[in-house]
């Protein structure tokens, strides 16, 4: 069972910091965490067939920002720990959707294995710290300019809990990149990955010996710290997340977000939620028809947030979520339609994308 929070933030404009490498560290109570990256390792998990940035041209309408997609990102492959793996994973899925790779800044790991380490050694999860054992700041934004001086900072974390029914049993995660896969399925935090970020840097934590009544648990934690303003896309540009043909979508994500995109549906297997988000921190997408449609053009029931939702203004300004209420269909293609307006730009969108 996967939990996650996001809390992307703006800071005071300030110049980035310089950069040093982080040792990674192993405890003899069995809180480990994930050694640096040596030379020898490969930290590269896919091929960019085409590295020209997608046009982010300027038009009267709102359009879709184009995707690489699968044709032109190719050869990937999970890396050899999660800590790589997870940073790699987040790239992949960034360049297929035509957004540039995070930079990776040791200063901006530090600050993420920093929290990653507080919330495994105070078995919690979540962005807030409070003075104590571990303690290195309060906030996301407090950790990392105290590391790295930057103008914007986000952060997101996921946290993997499993009980397996025998003593002295091993528990460990299914694949390296599973835990930043539950992040790109959780919408609030795919969005989060997905926003104008430059610089990015991670940290993993894991305990694995837990004795626990008739078993053993074992508890995973990432974390991902988001820096500095990166300038991409046009103010009349949407990105869309899946986007346009894209063909590997999983039908269905376990509701464990906060924010709950969601509402009254906590905890549920429900639908792959279709997100877009703006590239501009301050236009207003409205939206007025959010709608998703299967291959016979019957309509699937989708709940949808957006900036006129009650507590969801701040955190989804510029951005809207569907979310199918049910799983959707194997192997079927859906059509996406969204209207409304961005700013003054009038939206009126088409696309699709096909299940597993």
């Amino acid at each position: 069972m996967a939990s996650s929070d996001a809390d992307p933030s703006a800071a005071s404009n300030v110049p980035p910091g310089p950069s040093e490498p982080a040792p990674g560290i192993t405890s003899e109570t069995g809180l480990d965490t994930a050694p640096q990256q040596t030379a020898a390792d490969e930290t590269q998990c896919y091929t960019l067939k085409d590295a020209t940035p997608p046009a982010s041209s300027i038009t009267a309408d709102v359009t879709l920002f184009p995707a690489r997609g699968a044709a032109q990102v190719v050869d990937y492959r999970v890396l050899g720990d999660p800590k790589s793996a997870g940073f790699c994973y987040a790239n992949y899925r960034r360049a297929l959707i035509g957004l540039p790779a995070l930079e990776p800044q040791a200063r901006l790991a530090e600050a993420a294995q920093n929290h990653t380490d507080y919330m495994l050694l105070r078995r919690t999860a979540g962005h807030n710290e409070t003075p104590g054992p571990g303690f290195t700041g309060a906030t996301p934004d407090d950790r990392i300019q105290k590391l790295y001086p930057t103008n914007f900072t986000g952060e997101v974390l996921v946290h993997v809990s499993q009980r397996i029914p025998r003593l002295n049993a091993q528990p460990q995660l299914p694949s390296n990149d599973m835990m930043v896969a539950e992040l790109i399925h959780a919408p609030f935090h795919r969005m989060g990955l997905f926003g104008s970020f430059r610089s990015g840097g991670t940290g993993y934590a894991q305990d694995i010996t837990q004795p626990v009544e008739g078993g053993t648990r074992g508890d995973f934690y990432q974390t991902i710290n988001l820096a500095d303003a990166l300038e991409i896309g046009s103010d009349s540009q949407l990105l869309a997340y899946p986007y346009d043909g894209q063909a590997d979508v999983p039908t269905s994500w376990t509701n464990n977000e906060y924010p709950n995109p969601a509402p009254g549906h906590a905890g549920e297997t429900l639908g792959y939620s279709v997100s877009v988000q703006s590239f501009s921190h301050v236009l207003r997408l409205a939206v007025t028809s959010f709608t998703l449609t299967d291959a016979s053009g019957k309509d699937v029931p989708c709940l949808k947030v957006d900036s006129s939702s009650a507590g969801f203004g701040n955190e989804l300004r510029g951005s809207a979520i569907c979310t199918p209420i049910k799983p959707l269909a194997a192997r079927t293609t859906y059509v996406v339609s969204l209207k409304g307006t961005l700013g003054i730009r009038p939206v009126n969108l088409t696309w699709r994308f096909t299940t597993r």
